[in-house]
């Protein structure tokens, strides 16, 4: 039907936001987020570049909220977790929410296993690199990691359940499925 291509190399990852208004997409050249605006019969447009601080490729972005999206770096250089937030139209990184995760100099992040928010439990779910990240949001608007999983492998492959409950995942260093309870805190 058409195309958006504005993206000067693959498209790593998509996420529209929950009034499905805006879909914001990453790719795989350093600083490349693109926010995209639903217009007339319902067609997505180009509607700005996102600024960021760094210079660093990602691999996931995720909305959380209509007006806020996360984006992790995927580089062997810096392992954090961004928060953008929409200010007078444009989505800008918020500092102040920036998450450091594990620091691991030596892998690169990979594809696999999407970031997963359950809004009814105010829950996200972040691999990166050998982590599972459990995440919530605390009162102050800021996000905390509550717990984290170390598979001692990139290879890690997982969901939630649909009410938030139980984490799933397989990964490559036990070749087997693991369940957790996600308990609230």
């Amino acid at each position: 039907m058409y195309s958006l291509d504005k993206h000067e190399n693959k498209v790593n990852a998509l996420s529209l936001n929950q009034s499905e208004t805006q879909l914001v997409s990453c790719a795989d050249s350093k600083n490349q987020i693109i926010i995209w605006e639903r217009k007339e019969q319902d067609k997505f447009e180009f509607k700005h570049f996102v600024t960021q601080s760094i210079q660093e490729e990602g691999l996931k972005i995720k909305f959380i909220k209509d007006n806020q999206f996360i984006w992790i770096t995927g580089g062997k250089q810096i392992d954090k977790l961004y928060v953008f937030e929409l200010k007078e139209g444009v989505f800008y990184e918020n500092q102040e929410k920036t998450i450091q995760l594990i620091i691991n100099n030596e892998k690169v992040d990979e594809y696999r296993f999407p970031i997963i928010y359950n809004k009814e439990r105010n829950l996200i779910v972040v691999r990166h690199k050998t982590y599972i990240y459990i995440i919530i949001e605390i009162k102050n608007g800021k996000f905390k990691i509550v717990d984290q999983l170390n598979c001692d492998t990139i290879d890690i492959y997982g969901t939630i359940t649909n009410n938030g409950q139980y984490l799933v995942y397989w990964d490559e260093k036990s070749q087997a499925y693991s369940t957790y309870e996600l308990l609230n805190k």
